[in-house]
């Protein structure tokens, strides 16, 4: 990298408050605890537009920092046990400008178009993420983390815009909305436009947070150790074209019409759940009579009733798992016996399980728990026999106008792998030369049996293999 510069971007009303506190709910605590970093790929056709692009993010962010106060907050430990977003008059946001040299592996934004954008071709992922904002950084509360930075890196033919942020703060869908607030603060910026308005209840987790607490708790929430099978892996880019999407939903019908409902994303995830668990069964000598375990996380948004804003900025997930099934099934039947009509049939069920019902169960149970600090979801303590799908299909970073474009693709940079989790990335929009990009899929498997996935007939005929997404450093 030839150079960087780093920006505080100050809160530009600091003179009117002193401080402000977001209490975190429930549904925020039992999420993943590090930061999330999306990178949005920007071509540009002139190599002059750096310095205009700069001005009107770095406006459009001094503007969403007057409205979404919490952005430029850090998470601490608060009066109730738990933790809240503390922002003060003097906070400010890190926003980091780099340049790459003429002469990086990553020659020009068109070599990275044609690779698919695939996190192996950007090198090493921490160039492109604030400093102490990795996956892999130490995102603990006790330390006090910044809720949020930016980057914008640039290349020869485009840009890189990261937006990292803590986990606890909110989901992807919660980021999809501090993007596009953004952007439309850098629309008007740059167009004139009417900025975008803002309201506290997009931020308000009030009825997610436990009026009352039980006569009895837990001291501490039982943290399950990492599972210690794991061999390490990588995670994989691979794309499904429309035409063998419809192909595929095809085979996951059943075979007569008996009012099952099946999606695409049934589908997806039926072949994957058996494809990778049939190699995986190999690899760890599974018995396969143990049970396989599927899992997914689900926006609820729209599911609670009074529903959500769909522009939530906060976490509003629930986890959908095969375990708490009436039926499971075992090894065997996911990777041979069970047809996989029947599989795609079994993952509507687990989907359609998470309901208000199982939200308000999360939040009784965290309720009962004094130090909250451990409650975070591990991925890393369940066996190599599990895997968890995060959909991201409707999240609409990619539609963002910002004035000066609109992302040409979104990705998650990772300097870690989750080892079990697949993700079903935002649809692209069509390609440069009427390329369809179809559905891009991460999938997570065995750095030393890449190939054996890769060339496995089933995957093969159905996805196309882009290159390494992310490696474990």
């Amino acid at each position: 990298m030839s150079r960087t510069r780093t920006i505080w971007i100050p809160l530009p009303d600091q003179d009117r408050f002193s401080e402000e506190q977001l209490r975190l709910c429930a549904l925020d605590l039992v999420i993943n605890r590090h930061y999330n970093d999306y990178a949005l790929f920007f071509r540009t056709k002139h190599e002059d537009e750096g310095p205009a692009i700069i001005r009107a993010f770095r406006q459009a962010l001094s503007a969403t920092l007057g409205q979404c106060r919490h952005i430029a907050g850090t998470i601490q430990k608060n009066e109730h046990g738990d933790f809240s977003i503390i922002t003060r008059s003097d906070s400010t946001v890190p926003l980091v400008l780099a340049w790459l040299d003429t002469n990086d592996q990553i020659s020009s934004f068109d070599l990275l178009e044609d690779g698919s954008f695939h996190g192996a071709s950007l090198g090493d992922p921490s160039r492109f993420t604030v400093p102490t904002m990795s996956m892999s950084s130490n995102a603990s509360p006790s330390i006090q983390p910044h809720v949020a930075g930016f980057q914008l890196t640039f290349i020869r033919g485009g840009f890189i815009m990261t937006t990292c942020i803590h986990h606890f703060a909110m989901d992807v869908v919660g980021a999809s909305s501090l993007i596009h607030h953004i952007a439309a603060h850098c629309h008007s910026v740059l167009h004139g436009t009417t900025p975008p308005t803002w309201h506290k209840s997009l931020v308000d987790r009030s009825r997610f947070i436990p009026r009352s607490l039980p006569d009895t708790m837990q001291e501490r929430y039982p943290s399950a150790p990492a599972n210690l099978e794991w061999k390490p892996c990588v995670s994989l880019l691979f794309s499904i074209s429309r035409i063998k999407l419809a192909e595929l939903k095809r085979l996951a019908l059943p075979p007569t019409s008996a009012g099952t409902w099946i999606s695409t994303y049934d589908a997806i995830c039926a072949l994957l759940w058996r494809i990778v668990l049939r190699h995986r069964m190999k690899i760890y000598r599974t018995d396969p009579a143990s049970t396989a375990i599927f899992a997914e996380s689900i926006n609820m948004r729209q599911r609670v009733q009074p529903a959500m804003d769909k522009r939530y900025q906060g976490n509003l997930q629930c986890g959908a798992l095969s375990t708490q099934q009436p039926h499971q099934y075992t090894v065997e039947q996911v990777t041979s016996k069970a047809p996989l009509h029947e599989l795609a049939a079994y993952i509507r069920k687990i989907t359609n399980s998470a309901t208000e019902s199982a939200v308000e169960a999360t939040i009784s149970r965290v309720s009962a728990v004094r130090d909250r600090s451990n409650l975070y979801f591990r991925q890393d303590t369940m066996p190599p026999t599990s895997l968890v799908v995060t959909d991201w299909r409707d999240v609409d970073m990619a539609n963002a106008d910002f004035g000066f474009g609109r992302p040409v693709a979104v990705r998650q940079l990772a300097d870690k792998v989750v080892r079990n989790l697949v993700i079903i990335y935002p649809r692209r929009p069509w390609g440069k030369n009427g390329q369809d990009h179809g559905l891009e899929v991460v999938v997570p498997f065995e750095k030393h049996a890449v190939d054996i996935l890769v060339d496995d007939p089933e995957m093969s005929r159905f996805f196309a293999f882009r290159g390494i997404d992310a490696q474990e450093t």
